[in-house]
């Protein structure tokens, strides 16, 4: 098992919990994809966010494609059973 597939078993494995997310987010941007690593941690914060929090309003009407994942949805993994489009 690489240590990117560990990073996605302990997601898995706990699903609710941010810290295995965040991790693979510092993996990420240590293996030259900081891309990813920030749509995670953005992702995380808006989680945590309110809605009418201003950050939360700005990130959802600049760039809503960027968000969803959109911008480099080719890169993620295929995983068997789920259609992303």
């Amino acid at each position: 098992m690489t240590d990117h597939d560990a990073l996605l078993a302990a997601i898995c494995a706990a699903p609710e919990e941010d810290t295995p997310r965040l991790v693979l987010a510092d993996w990420l941007e240590e293996n030259d994809q900081p891309d990813q690593a920030q749509f995670i941690r953005i992702q995380i914060e808006l989680a945590r966010t309110p809605a009418w929090e201003p950050f939360a309003v700005a990130c959802r009407w600049r760039n809503p494609d960027w968000l969803t994942g959109r911008s480099f949805r080719h890169t993620l993994p295929q995983l068997d059973g789920f259609n992303l489009e």
